[in-house]
């Protein structure tokens, strides 16, 4: 038997990601681009309220960059991107750190999402109402069988039904 458990809460917390990503002849340029684009982007986002301790950087990539013509791969220079995660722990700013990160040219925003701040409690409650579901299924099933069960002539076809109940 199987069980079901939903917990449904207001988000309490908001995590997205912000990249810059600069391409450039050069790699230090590439670099160097995106890493002021994210220097801009980190304060604005502070200047939005969002303290340092909140902000962490997820990579730094820094490579050649190659366009494909006729089957054929042709150099193209360097690309960098910087990337960073932003928690929020009033979701109601969501919006605004979302428009000032956004405002600076070079970067992108992706992978919002919203979760609570203590997903073991929610998990934990969860997994409690799934059990009593399954509890609950389990003790309908147990009902108890008849001791004698009506039988079908042997020249009848096999669609008779019976109804099992409780004594």
């Amino acid at each position: 038997t199987r069980g079901t458990g939903v917990v449904t809460r207001a988000p309490e917390v908001a995590r997205f990601h912000v990249v810059t990503t600069a391409r450039a002849d050069q790699s230090t340029k590439a670099r160097k681009d995106a890493a002021d684009a994210m220097t801009d982007v980190r304060a604005k986002v502070k200047a939005a309220g969002v303290p340092d301790a909140a902000i962490r950087t997820l990579s730094f990539v820094v490579q050649p960059d190659y366009a494909y013509v006729n089957g054929e791969q042709r150099f193209r220079g360097y690309q960098a991107s910087n990337s960073i995660e932003i928690r929020l722990d009033d979701v109601a700013t969501v919006a605004t750190v979302i428009d000032a990160a956004g405002s600076v040219n070079l970067a992108s925003i992706d992978a919002l999402e919203f979760d609570v701040k203590d997903r073991k409690a929610a998990t934990e409650e969860a997994l409690r109402l799934a059990v009593a579901d399954a509890l609950s299924k389990a003790r309908a099933m147990a009902v108890p069988w008849p001791t004698s069960w009506p039988r079908a002539p042997l020249s009848s076809p096999a669609t008779r039904s019976w109804t099992a109940s409780p004594k």
